[in-house]
């Protein structure tokens, strides 16, 4: 007989005293079978400590034999109660409290909300998604008839702030809700979101709610209820009944847009709780464009990635706007819908030339718009790269009629970032205002942005005496650490893990880099290309420092010589015998791709009779690559290189270099 078999008849023997086998007599005795089972349960106990472990048991044995505890359905709590199998343990006692309590719960929560949407209103505040909350899903049948049987206690109702701080403590002293409808579960992240906004909740309170175990719940549920729908697969003999899915229970198109909405509001980030949210929502074909919008907008707060929805969204788009009847709303209502698009389309770097030029005749038609509206749409279309002169001196025109209504730090910093990255060169009127309000507002400014904004102006050839000056002067910069201090610097700012992990990167950059790497540049540009005659210039010291700075950190972007630039280097060399250098560095610290020096062109002086000619000559050989140039904007060719590309250019031309370029296009094997 095998171990196994053993086994099997010691856990039928251990199963035989578990019957019911209980007599007792009428003065509460226990009969002599009775204490006979007993006396047998006490063998086997001690039999099975003798006996050796059968076959290991698998989950399912464990499952099905009850070995373990099971979360009791609703179902099974309710048979549990009617049987009443273990009286004298107390556990149906326990249950009813523990129904009673959450009931209590969801009772009390039912009535908070209710009351908040009798008092403010039934309206969700949303531009897309379920627009009205039904304050039908708060009404609960057990609390109102309590309510109607206690009418003389009117006094004791209590009154409500509705605000953020007693949602949260709410959530904190009495829970959130046991088990919610769909219907209900959106309409309390509608509410929650109408209480944050009509609380004016900062950045803090916004996380608070959002870290919440209450939100997290109810987030939770609406994830779970995805991930279990998404598993749904019909047999093949069915999947031609689509009706069968339509029966199961689904969140609709308006409901998802809702979440999407609420989750961004609170700047839901969990990665898992994105991607199955997207993954619910791939029929996003049945949505409409606005709906998708939405979804899109979200999906960009959020930090998830939204490029196979930005496809079909644009093709439903442009099938719609672009008929020759269309329901038109009003034009600020067409403006904000064309400027989300170019929002969308700048931020998953999807180009369609088509959808741009009908904005940009639609945005020229309007003779008269608000400034903000016109910052806006410059910005926007410098962002995804579009080409059209007559376009941007439309919008250049709106804001200098309006140039007294351009203030605030916001606002001039974002149009100074958009302008440095237009092709199109801005009035100087309109520069000149944005460099005066940086100077009236620079104490509003940090150090990051400051130097940004004075570099962008440096782009745009923008150089502010007064303004340098105030920038330039400050200790930073006139006493600057030098790189070997900077690098300890960043080795402590970057000690966040361990001090090891610190030291495995010893060229990892902080925004220090930035801050002096953008002063450098605003100040090189100040002095060879400023046309001011009294400027302020740094010691020579400084210089130096905020020199090597910026030439460490660029060859830190740089990581080598790609194959090309060798190439090139061999085929000077081997074809016309001249010399040339790769990623030379200039006595500015600018880095030039290859550069053919005065000393390799000596030899040619006393051939060609040019030895004063060639005395100073110095050649840069840029070799520009995809990002040199302003690639989004597929619609001319070849497309005109970026600002920074430029300014580089105008730097090394005014140090006495003269720039050639080799495309990329030129290279490539297409």
């Amino acid at each position: 007989m095998s171990r196994d078999d053993d086994a099997a008849k010691e856990d039928e023997a251990t199963e035989q005293p578990s019957m019911p086998r209980n007599v007792e007599t009428e003065n509460g005795t226990t009969t002599g079978m009775h204490k006979q089972s007993m006396m047998g349960n006490r063998i086997v106990r001690r039999s099975r400590s003798r006996r050796i472990l059968g076959k290991p048991k698998t989950v399912a044995d464990v499952i099905r034999r009850r070995m373990i505890p099971q979360p009791p359905s609703l179902r099974e709590t309710d048979r549990l109660i009617a049987r009443k199998p273990w009286k004298r343990m107390g556990i149906p006692s326990i249950i009813k409290q523990e129904r009673q309590k959450i009931e209590e719960t969801d009772a009390f929560l039912d009535e908070y909300f209710h009351s908040y949407l009798i008092k403010k209103g039934t309206d969700a505040g949303l531009r897309c998604g379920v627009k009205t909350v039904d304050a039908k899903l708060f009404q609960n049948s057990q609390n109102s008839s309590q309510k109607g049987s206690s009418s003389g206690d009117v006094n004791r109702t209590p009154t409500y702030k509705y605000d953020a701080d007693e949602l949260l403590q709410i959530w904190n002293t009495k829970g959130g809700h046991f088990y919610t409808s769909m219907p209900k579960t959106v309409a309390m992240l509608q509410i929650v979101r109408r209480i944050a906004v009509d609380s004016k909740a900062d950045v803090e309170m916004i996380k608070r709610i959002r870290d919440h175990v209450c939100f997290k719940r109810i987030v939770g549920s609406v994830v779970r209820h995805m991930k279990y729908l998404t598993r749904i697969e019909l047999p093949s003999h069915l999947k031609n009944y689509p009706k069968l899915m339509k029966m199961v229970p689904k969140f609709n198109n308006e409901q998802m847009v809702t979440i999407f909405t609420v989750l961004a509001y609170f700047r839901f980030s969990n990665e898992k709780v994105l991607d199955a949210m997207l993954q619910y929502s791939k029929p996003y074909k049945e949505f409409t464009p606005e709906e998708m919008r939405s979804v899109i907008i979200s999906c960009i707060k959020m930090g998830a990635d939204a490029s196979q929805i930005v496809g079909d969204y644009v093709d439903k788009l442009k099938a719609e706007i672009m008929q020759p009847v269309q329901p038109k709303g009003s034009p600020q209502q067409e403006m904000d819908l064309y400027l989300d698009v170019l929002r969308i389309c700048s931020q998953t770097d999807h180009m369609d030339n088509e959808l741009f030029k009908h904005i940009a005749q639609f945005v020229m038609q309007q003779e008269q718009m608000p400034v903000e509206t016109a910052i806006g749409a410059a910005c926007l279309f410098a962002e995804v790269h579009h080409i059209d002169e007559e376009l941007y001196q439309h919008l250049y025109s709106m804001m200098t009629n309006n140039i007294d209504a351009i203030r605030g730090k916001n606002v001039v910093t974002k149009l100074v970032t958009g302008l440095a990255m237009c092709h199109s060169k801005p009035p100087k009127k309109l520069v000149d205002h944005l460099a005066n309000s940086v100077l009236k507002d620079i104490k509003t400014y940090s150090l990051v942005e400051l130097t940004a904004t004075l570099r962008n102006l440096a782009l745009m050839d923008s150089y502010n005496d007064a303004l340098c000056d105030k920038v330039f002067n400050l200790e930073l910069f006139t006493n600057p650490p030098s790189v070997k201090v900077l690098q300890q610097i960043n080795l402590k700012l970057n000690q966040k893990k361990t001090v090891y992990a610190a030291y495995l990167h010893p060229t990892a950059t902080s925004t220090l880099n930035v801050v002096f790497g953008n002063a450098y540049q605003a100040y090189l540009g100040y002095q060879l290309l400023g046309k001011t005659q009294n400027k302020f210039e740094l010691p020579k010291e400084a210089v130096g420092k905020l020199k090597d700075i910026y030439t460490a950190s660029a060859k830190n972007w740089t990581f080598g010589s790609s194959s090309f630039h060798i190439q090139v280097l061999d085929l000077l060399k081997e074809a016309f015998g001249i010399e040339s250098e790769i990623e030379h560095i200039t006595s500015d610290g600018l880095l030039v791709d290859i550069a053919i020096l005065p000393s390799s062109l000596a030899k040619f002086t006393e051939q060609i009779g040019a030895k004063d000619f060639l005395k100073d000559k110095k050649c840069a050989i840029e070799v520009h690559g995809p990002f040199h140039y302003l690639q989004k904007s597929t619609d001319l060719f070849p497309p005109p290189l970026n600002n920074t590309t430029v300014f580089k250019e105008r730097l090394l031309r005014a140090q006495g270099w003269d720039v050639a370029h080799l495309h990329y296009w030129s290279l490539v094997p297409w």
